[in-house]
């Protein structure tokens, strides 16, 4: 057995069921446990027969003691997102986290600066790391610009404190980053005004800049112009609950590649002070792209 799914298994499945379970899949490669009732991530901690584990996918489960996870030298995706503040993860956890992961999704775990720069220290292999609803900051932020070159995928969703400063270290380092989402950070104009999408070696994929509050109809046209090469890759581009023009929407249809536009609770206004309209054409979830 290589892949076992017990996800959203509830009733009595408890740690020492799945330790049984998996006490004989010494070959096992990916284990899926999230939102299983009566599991806590305490029962990974000793699987360490799992040598050859890859991918260790944790969302929803309690986390009050928490495994050390470096035997794992294998494992180069994992997902500990929570979404219950008193199951959240301190930041002295990033130091039981191995090296080798790839992919690392810490949603709503209440990770501070702390942990990332860490994080960011160990990590230099990480191609996709989300982030949201964290509570990094600038600093982190600059930290992961500096410390994870390789990244691909950069989720700082509803991370309140994340401003200018750090997106622009993030516009000019993370020079092969596919995509990118802000949605609901500090980021504004100025910050948006540093994004140079022809620095980047393949071009951004996907931008979410739902919800930014600072960034203008205006300031988002001069972006696209600026990078109007970026017509050649985008594909997703997310503006939820922005005010966006005639002039805008246009350069949008202009993007070639474009086929996901999500405009919901946006205020169309135009020069000629027509009534405002708010166009509801999709839902807010993103799209996921592989890599």
């Amino acid at each position: 057995l290589e892949v076992l799914d017990l996800s959203k298994c509830k009733g009595s499945l408890t740690d020492g069921g799945v330790r049984s379970i998996c006490g004989g899949c010494g070959k096992l490669r990916t284990l899926v446990l999230s939102w299983c009732g009566q599991v806590t991530l305490g029962c990974i901690g000793d699987m360490s027969r799992l040598s050859k584990l890859e991918s260790l996918i944790a969302a929803g489960l309690p986390c009050s003691s928490f495994p050390a996870l470096e035997c794992f030298s294998s494992l180069t995706q994992l997902d500990m997102s929570v979404t219950r503040p008193f199951w959240q993860i301190s930041d002295a956890v990033v130091s039981s986290l191995p090296t080798s992961l790839q992919t690392l999704r810490l949603v709503g775990c209440g990770i501070s600066d702390v942990g990332v720069v860490s994080l960011a220290a160990r990590m230099p292999a990480l191609t996709s790391l989300d982030l949201t609803g964290t509570r990094v900051s600038d600093r982190g932020v600059s930290a992961i610009s500096m410390g994870c070159p390789h990244l691909l995928v950069l989720r700082l969703n509803s991370c309140s404190s994340v401003g200018d400063s750090g997106f622009a270290c993030v516009a000019s380092r993370l020079t092969s980053l596919r995509e990118l989402d802000i949605k609901s950070c500090l980021v504004s104009n100025k910050g948006l005004a540093e994004l140079s999408i022809s620095r980047h070696r393949d071009g951004l994929h996907v931008l979410s800049v739902a919800h930014c509050g600072g960034v203008s109809a205006e300031g988002l046209l001069r972006a696209i112009r600026k990078n109007s090469g970026c017509g050649e890759v985008l594909r997703v581009l997310n503006v939820a609950g922005l005010v966006v023009t005639k002039a805008l929407l246009e350069a949008f249809s202009a993007l070639p590649l474009l086929r996901w536009l999500n405009v919901t609770d946006c205020i169309l206004h135009d020069s000629s002070e027509e009534s405002h309209n708010t166009p509801n054409m999709r839902s807010e979830h993103v799209p996921s792209y592989e890599y």
